[in-house]
């Protein structure tokens, strides 16, 4: 999947940005590590959304995330310079405030 990334990002003369789903596996270690190769790839910036594994696709039902402090600690680490954006999947999320909160805890 990399690789693939790679050779987008080398075909164009625009950033790349890519969806991760949910960082490609469970625990923080896993999602900078992803980070990590999707930068190295030449990747922009990525997509993690705060989903639980396994993933469903939104309009599902049963959709199941992680907490606030997982899913700040999913990005916590990860290195730079990218754009890592994460999505509220749920309407059972906070508020905007909220999420706005829960980004800046994230950018810090």
């Amino acid at each position: 999947m990399v690789q693939h990334r790679a050779r987008v990002a080398a075909a164009v003369d625009i950033p790349v940005y890519c969806d991760a789903d949910t960082g490609f596996g469970p625990g923080p270690a896993l999602v900078q590590r992803t980070v990590q190769e999707f930068i190295g790839a030449g990747v922009a910036g990525i997509h993690i959304e705060d989903q639980a594994e396994p993933k469903k696709a939104g309009g599902q039902s049963g959709i199941a995330l992680v907490s606030d402090a997982e899913a700040i600690g999913r990005l916590a680490e990860t290195p730079g310079p990218a754009y890592v954006i994460e999505s509220a999947d749920q309407r059972s999320r906070p508020s905007l405030a909220e999420l706005s909160a829960m980004g800046r805890k994230r950018s810090r």
